[in-house]
C-alpha cells in the first residue's frame, strides 16, 4: 500500500455504538508514506463519503469518480476525520488518487495542523 491508493477499509463501528466517526466499509485514501507503510501493521488514512452534505465541514475535498481512482460514487475526503487502522481493516485496492486531489488533501491538513509544506 502506497500514499494516494484508495483502498476499500472495514472501519467498524464507533465505540458505544453511535457518535460522528465515520464507520462500516468504505473507501479510504492511504495518507501515509510508503516506508512507514511498509513497516508498519498500521495505516492512516482518510474516509471518505459519497454524501454530499460533507462537504460544508472545514477541512473537506471533493474527489470525483474516475477510472484511475476506482471511485465508484463523487466522494468527499473528510481529512478532518484523518486516522490510523490496522492493515487487516483493508478488503482492497479500488484504485490511486490523482494528483491535484491529494496536493489538495495535503494542503487541507497543513491548514488544519498548522503545518508549514515544503516548497
Amino acid at each position: 500500500m502506497k500514499k494516494g491508493d484508495i483502498l476499500w477499509i472495514d472501519l467498524g463501528n464507533p465505540p458505544g455504538g453511535s457518535g460522528r466517526e465515520q464507520a462500516g466499509t468504505r473507501p479510504g485514501i492511504a495518507i501515509s508514506q510508503g516506508d512507514f507503510n511498509a513497516k508498519n501493521p498500521m495505516l492512516t488514512i482518510i474516509p471518505l463519503t459519497s454524501s454530499m452534505n460533507a462537504r460544508r465541514f472545514p477541512y473537506s475535498v471533493m474527489i470525483k469518480r474516475s477510472k484511475k481512482n476506482g471511485l465508484p460514487k463523487d466522494s468527499i475526503a473528510m481529512v478532518f476525520q484523518i486516522r490510523s487502522v490496522d492493515k487487516r481493516r483493508v478488503n482492497q485496492t479500488l484504485g490511486h488518487l490523482e494528483d491535484i486531489y491529494l496536493a489538495q488533501i495535503e494542503e487541507a491538513l497543513a491548514n488544519m495542523l498548522s503545518l508549514k509544506l515544503a516548497s
